[in-house]
Formats: structure tokens, C-alpha cells, sequence
């Protein structure tokens, strides 16, 4: 008698987002659909902002929702995308923005911030004020008289 052995197969793997299980959302057959959406959404962040005049962070927050329900993704997925996504970019920029806040705050504490302020003031002024004014007449001065 012959015997007939089964390959088992590995079963698929199942797509992970934040260390959850999620199904993955079926693109629609138009291809034109996820052009369309984030169109709307750019029309939405703009309509937020320009008419509704909510925090651009707050609108961009409200769009970035939008968007990903009107992508297809699933309601218990949209929440965990959008926060893994603004982790992702504050841990990218963390580092510079913390660094850039040390460097002001030596420059401040040391003299260096109004030395340097000093030095590229006038330069900035220059072309826009006439040789006959004076650097107090220049915007960009301490004593400003904004004649420039």
C-alpha cells in the first residue's frame, strides 16, 4: 500500500501594525480613488484652516483621520497608523530640535545671540535704507523707527 505524505504548509503570515494583528484593506478598483482622496484631503486641510480657522496642527490631525478612513483602512487601524506615524517623525527630528534648543539657550547665556544679532542686522538692513540714514532708522535696530 502506498502512502501518500502531506506537505504542510506554513501558514501565511499575518500583516502586523503596531504590534497588532490587522486585516489590510482592499484597494478599490479604480486606481484614480487614492489620487481623489488625498485631494480632498488637501481641499479639507485648506477649507479648516482658511474658513473654519482651527489650529493648522488640529486641522492637519483632523485631514490625517480623514484620510485614512477614507482610504479604506479600518477604524481600529486609523488611530494606531496616525500615532505610529507622528512617533515616527518626532523620534527623526527630536534630536535636532533638542540639540537646537542647547545651542540657543548657550548662545543667549553666553552674549553671543545679540553679538551675532549685531553683526547681521545691518547687514540685512542693507539696500534698504538709504546711506544717508542712520542705523537707528534701520527696522532691524533696537531703537527701530521702521523709515526703512
Amino acid at each position: 500500500m502506498l502512502q501518500v505524505t502531506e506537505k504542510r504548509r506554513k501558514p501565511e503570515p499575518v500583516p502586523v501594525w503596531n504590534n497588532l494583528p490587522v486585516t489590510l484593506p482592499v484597494p478599490p478598483a479604480d486606481s484614480w480613488y487614492l489620487v481623489a482622496c488625498a485631494a480632498g484631503t488637501v481641499l479639507l486641510l485648506l477649507l479648516l484652516i482658511a474658513r473654519v480657522r482651527l489650529h493648522p496642527a488640529l486641522a492637519l490631525a483632523v485631514a490625517a483621520l480623514a484620510l485614512g478612513l477614507a482610504s479604506g483602512m479600518t477604524l481600529k487601524q486609523v488611530p494606531l497608523s496616525f500615532s505610529t506615524g507622528v512617533g515616527n517623525l518626532m523620534a527623526h527630528i527630536a534630536i535636532v530640535l533638542g540639540l537646537g534648543a542647547v545651542l540657543g539657550r548657550l548662545l543667549a547665556g553666553s552674549g553671543g545671540a545679540s553679538a551675532l544679532g549685531r553683526v547681521l542686522a545691518p547687514r540685512a538692513c542693507r539696500g534698504r535704507c538709504s546711506a544717508s540714514e542712520s542705523w537707528s532708522a534701520c527696522p532691524f535696530s533696537s531703537r527701530s523707527a521702521w523709515s526703512c
